[in-house]
């Protein structure tokens, strides 16, 4: 079951934020899984990090230091209701945050609904990334 937390993990942290210290740039997913996913794929190039659920909003008297020194911020939450409404509250948070959607698998379909579900059908993160970073003016 994918949705449930890795053990230990408390929802008011930001899962991955270790990778945030020094950096400019991070790509914020929905769930822990989609992270280390992501992390395992980008983890040389961008850092990777998530709130947990939608519904979590980190605590900026807590991680506004972590945060504030990011330039950008890629949401790339999953595809359905919950998920946009999580990243929209994220991305209320600093105009640094941008909006980033999957792919989708044809021009018939919907975007993949997460990032698991994008690896695992075959996609590749590097090359949605970068087109998302050019995008962004950030390449």
């Amino acid at each position: 079951n994918k949705y449930r937390g890795v053990k230990g993990n408390r929802p008011a942290a930001i899962f991955g934020a270790d990778d945030l210290v020094g950096v400019d740039l991070a790509l914020f997913v929905e769930g822990e899984f989609d992270a280390m996913i992501a992390w395992q794929e980008l983890r040389d190039g961008i850092s990777v990090c998530t709130l947990g659920i939608a519904t979590n909003q980190p605590d900026l008297a807590t991680w506004g230091a972590d945060m504030a020194p990011l330039r950008l911020v890629l949401a790339a939450y999953d595809a359905d209701e919950a998920g946009q409404r999580g990243a929209r509250a994220l991305q209320a948070l600093s105009e640094r945050v941008r909006l980033v959607g999957l792919p989708a698998e044809d021009q018939a379909k919907a975007a993949f609904k997460d990032i698991t579900d994008f690896v695992l059908q075959g996609g590749e993160l590097w090359p949605w990334l970068k087109r998302e970073l050019v995008q962004a003016g950030m390449a």
